[in-house]
């Protein structure tokens, strides 16, 4: 059994980190890989008071007896600290292979899918993650050469809400401001062991590539270090969409019909950004998967012309269709 440093009152000054996220009387889910992350935000959660905590460990089996290490460690830290602790192994490999996914996409979607169960097992739908201010530079950045909208650009949010499986989960993310050299001062000071990720330096997974290539190439050219710029970017884009979620909202609240359908004429008052705005709001309530921009930007024309097609594909095997002035979803 791993030993359990001292924690005092210092302990839990982790600056950028937000305590305010979390509350010691509420029971969570948090997802610890073994790694210098996972454990920092292991133990300053334990400083914060937090008790009722189910320590939950996914093992890839990308890296052989590597990964198998990584969670025996992770379930002596868990029961060091006296917390319970859900382990699962599954070969994210086969699964990327036989969902014909990338392996960073099958792994992550498996991950997910792991937590889930979890939540529900526990019936607690609350998670933490350990993803920080590097990992929110790299996700706006991978964002934006993907052509992400705004929501992209904007980032990892504090707390956010996805459905996994038809569960709803909050995923929370207390140390979404804090830097990377941040954690690793407060793991040094505290003498927190951890396991490095044998796969964090392989040039493999489009994250990696950004953080080790991309990031250090950028910072050459400009001669200085760009994240403060990207995260930058990232809180006024945020702000931009929250406004523009928040226009969007209240005009569905007073426009929308009875039955969810949409009225073409009052559509059409709207400036095209708001209009967009208006109908990815609008497909997202109908729960329709993987609707961007594209799907938005069709029906976006077919409001604003009475020519054909007055249908358009969606995914799902589902349309968006215009007729007698209304504009509606069907199954047809």
């Amino acid at each position: 059994m791993l030993p359990t440093p001292f924690l005092n009152e210092e302990s839990s000054i982790l600056p950028g980190s937000d305590p305010g996220l979390i509350c010691a009387d509420i029971s969570y889910l948090v997802g610890v890989s073994g790694g210098r992350d996972s454990v920092v935000l292991l133990y300053w959660l334990k400083s914060q008071g937090i008790k009722n905590l189910v320590v939950c460990h996914f093992n890839h089996g990308l890296s052989g007896e590597d990964s198998d290490g990584d969670e025996r460690f992770v379930a002596q830290k868990a029961e060091a600290m006296g917390f319970d602790c859900i382990r699962v192994k599954n070969d994210s490999a086969v699964y990327a292979k036989l969902s014909r996914q990338s392996l960073e996409t099958a792994a992550r979607e498996s991950r997910y899918r792991f937590f889930a169960r979890v939540a529900k097992e526990r019936s607690c739908q609350r998670l933490i993650l350990a993803h920080h201010a590097d990992d929110q530079v790299e996700t706006v950045l991978m964002n934006l050469f993907r052509g992400s909208g705004l929501n992209g650009l904007s980032g990892m949010e504090p707390v956010s809400h996805r459905k996994i499986e038809g569960l709803p989960l909050e995923i929370i993310r207390p140390f979404l401001n804090v830097s990377r050299e941040s954690l690793e001062k407060y793991r040094e000071e505290r003498g927190l062991d951890f396991r490095e990720d044998s796969t964090n330096s392989e040039l493999i997974a489009t994250r990696n590539r950004v953080r080790h290539e991309l990031l250090p190439l950028a910072n050459d050219i400009f001669s200085r270090d760009v994240s403060p710029a990207v995260l930058r970017l990232s809180k006024i884009v945020e702000l931009e969409y929250s406004s523009a979620q928040i226009r969007a909202g209240r005009w569905l609240s007073a426009q929308r019909m009875s039955d969810g359908n949409l009225p073409v004429k009052a559509l059409r008052q709207l400036v095209p950004a708001d209009l967009n705005h208006v109908l990815h709001l609008w497909l997202k309530g109908w729960e329709i998967k993987d609707c961007g921009f594209l799907e938005v930007m069709k029906i976006s024309e077919m409001v604003r012309s009475d020519d054909k097609p007055a249908k358009i594909n969606l995914p799902g095997h589902l349309y968006a269709r215009r007729r007698s002035g209304i504009i509606f979803i069907s199954a047809e």
